[in-house]
């Protein structure tokens, strides 16, 4: 609530300097009571609820405090060591401080592509924490989870997953808690290691294809998969439509793809969003394509990431 009301206000120049600051006070505040509650929002699904919580290192802690540990151990660094990030450099995760610093570590950077993996080799850490810490995205796959299971007959645990563009595959390694095969897809850089050493520490094995350049496009077989995680990807990518049409073609018939962009580029130009991709993506090609093959599944605010490929 207290973020909804600083995003109103924050353009009122009388308002919106006190209020943030206010807000930034009281960040720290949401970060030390979610060491010792889990979300509510993470339980709106008793049954995945419990799954997720099966899926922490250490199920008798809050899933932040065991995420917190994650970071801890694969990048070797303490908990007072990230404490004194959060101060000194980074901000805490999911407050205006940390995505600033964010896009800093892409100002001037994006325009070719050896400037732009650089980018994203230097920015990995503070993107993992971020990730970990401020975005986890179990919250948002499970409502899609059950609106899937009732689009399809398949069940879950027979489904191959493809996470294109994985950051720390949150979503993906709730499915392969389910029983489905995942395939790991991304930069190949410190996160995406951390992404892949999350699976194994849990058992799990995905496929992986490692993506060496930005400006390369994975090589995917055909018609292999029932869905396709696609979040926050299109937006990051020098072509957006030939992606798409990768994706498309590995994707089955009848299958699923999970689009954060919810089939439309209502992005910033800022940061790693790249001003080519945001100008293909606002084409009329693009969206012919996406809208031949493409069709939405719950045409609702609340779900509007989930589409089944038609064509």
């Amino acid at each position: 609530m207290l973020k909804k009301i600083y995003n109103s206000t924050k353009n009122n120049s009388f308002l919106g300097k006190p209020l943030n600051f206010i807000l930034m006070k009281s960040y720290p505040l949401f970060y030390f009571k979610n060491l010792m509650f889990d979300p509510s929002a993470l339980k709106i699904d008793p049954e995945l609820y419990k799954l997720i919580k099966n899926l922490q290192l250490n199920p008798k802690i809050p899933l932040f405090r065991d995420r917190l540990h994650e970071i801890e151990e694969f990048f070797s660094i303490s908990h007072f060591g990230l404490i004194k990030y959060y101060l000194t450099k980074g901000g805490f995760p999911n407050t205006p401080k940390a995505g600033q610093v964010l896009i800093d570590f892409f100002e001037h950077r994006t325009t070719t592509d050896k400037e732009l993996k650089e980018a994203y080799t230097d920015a990995a850490f503070h993107y993992s924490v971020r990730l970990m810490l401020g975005y986890e995205k179990f919250r948002f796959i499970i409502p899609y989870v059950n609106l899937i299971k009732s689009n399809t007959e398949i069940p879950l645990k027979d489904f191959k997953v493809l996470d294109y563009g994985c950051g720390l595959a949150d979503m993906s390694l709730l499915f392969a808690a389910l029983g489905a095969k995942v395939t790991l897809v991304d930069l190949d850089d410190k996160k995406y290691e951390f992404a892949i050493w999350r699976f194994k520490k849990r058992g799990y094995k995905p496929n992986v294809i490692k993506i060496k350049n930005t400006a390369d496009y994975a090589e995917l077989p055909k018609s292999e998969y029932n869905l396709i995680f696609a979040t926050e990807i299109f937006e990051h990518v020098r072509d957006p439509l030939i992606l798409l049409k990768n994706l498309t073609k590995s994707l089955n018939v009848n299958g699923f793809m999970i689009d954060s962009m919810g089939g439309v580029f209502e992005r910033e130009l800022v940061g790693d969003h790249l001003e080519e991709a945001l100008k293909i993506g606002k084409s009329k090609e693009y969206s012919k394509y996406y809208n031949e093959h493409y069709k939405q599944i719950l045409m609702k605010k609340e779900l509007p990431c989930l589409f089944k490929r038609v064509k």
